[in-house]
């Protein structure tokens, strides 16, 4: 049986040693909306005193990842709204799906995600691993191959091949700034 095209961007897979993922609220980008499983970018940083950081959804390879959505939030034009995001997501396993007949050669490969449009009805993020930038040796942040593919997601209907759900580990660990 063929697997099926169903990417749900990042959703957290397991946690590291065990623990529980560390969650925040962040504000959200006026005129942004975010879904669950978008990886967002750092628009401006917190500052002590309360202020929380501004985030986005990632649109381009070259952003780096500050958290990863664990909800949905709307933002208005002139509205700043929260989102409750997973900012330990380093240390973290996220299950995800990529576009190409991935084998079993391609684990341990790094690759970049692409930021589709979501699915607005089902509320959802639609990333996924872009089969066409696997490569053995890790990237840079420009060319957005940071994404390491630990393996298959262990499940019945889950095969190697197109749109095989894979489990996935970010790698770049330098902290961003905004």
């Amino acid at each position: 049986m063929a697997n099926r095209d169903n990417s749900l961007g990042f959703q957290l897979y397991q946690t590291a040693q065990g623990r529980e993922a560390r969650t925040e609220l962040l504000r959200v980008k006026a005129s942004t909306t975010i879904y669950p499983g978008q990886p967002l970018k750092l628009v401006a940083a917190g500052v002590s005193g309360g202020t929380v950081p501004v985030v986005e959804p990632i649109t381009a390879a070259g952003d780096v990842v500050y958290a990863i959505a664990m909800g949905y939030a709307v933002a208005g034009a002139s509205d700043v709204v929260t989102v409750l995001a997973c900012t330990d997501f380093r240390d973290h396993l996220w299950r995800t799906q990529t576009d190409g007949a991935i084998a079993g050669t391609d684990m341990g490969k790094m690759g970049a995600m692409t930021a589709t449009a979501a699915d607005t009805t089902l509320k959802q993020a639609r990333n996924f691993i872009t089969y066409s930038t696997l490569a053995a040796a890790p990237g840079d942040i420009s060319d957005g191959t940071l994404w390491e593919i630990k393996g298959l997601v262990p499940e019945a209907g889950n095969a190697l091949g197109a749109y095989a759900d894979i489990i996935v580990r970010y790698s770049y660990t330098p902290q961003p700034t905004a």
